[in-house]
């Protein structure tokens, strides 16, 4: 799973007033595309459900504070079933880490003001054919211990 699961540097460009950052561009090559844009806000020490979706590569960039991403890999298929990986994003080091299908994804905030993760979809989720399956952070599916890292900033 760690060979499909591709992040990259994304720098910040200062300008008078502040800075602009660019979450993804057409022309960076593991990026193919996005047709929706969402934006989570997660509270302090809160941890969101996995969420895995069956079609659709998912795009994830922390926009504020510091995020404990950690990714699933549940496809059967695979040598790296059941393998987990985490990564640490945030404000002050943004990076772009893309999710293939059939990998499930969480994330704890582990500052202390809300973080924002924004999540970008290569298809359109429809509530009807939702392409997605959640479950609870702390699911018996997923060895995983959200409390190793509280509190770590980068």
């Amino acid at each position: 799973m760690r060979e499909e699961v591709e992040s990259t540097d994304i720098g910040l460009e200062e300008d008078g007033s502040g800075w602009v950052l660019s979450v993804f561009r057409g022309d960076w090559p593991f990026f193919d595309g996005a047709e929706m844009l969402r934006v989570s806000a997660i509270w302090p020490n809160a941890v969101s459900p996995w969420c895995m979706h069956g079609r659709y590569t998912q795009y994830l960039c922390c926009m504020r504070g510091t995020v404990h991403l950690a990714m699933h890999d549940s496809r059967e298929d695979r040598e790296s079933h059941r393998e987990t990986v985490t990564e640490y994003i945030g404000e002050r080091s943004p990076r772009l880490v893309k999710v293939p299908p059939g990998v499930f994804f969480g994330s704890k905030n582990t500052g202390n003001g809300v973080a924002l993760l924004a999540i970008a979809s290569t298809g359109i989720i429809d509530s009807d054919d939702p392409d997605h399956k959640v479950l609870p952070s702390d699911t018996d599916e997923i060895a995983h211990d959200w409390s190793l890292d509280s509190n770590r900033l980068i």
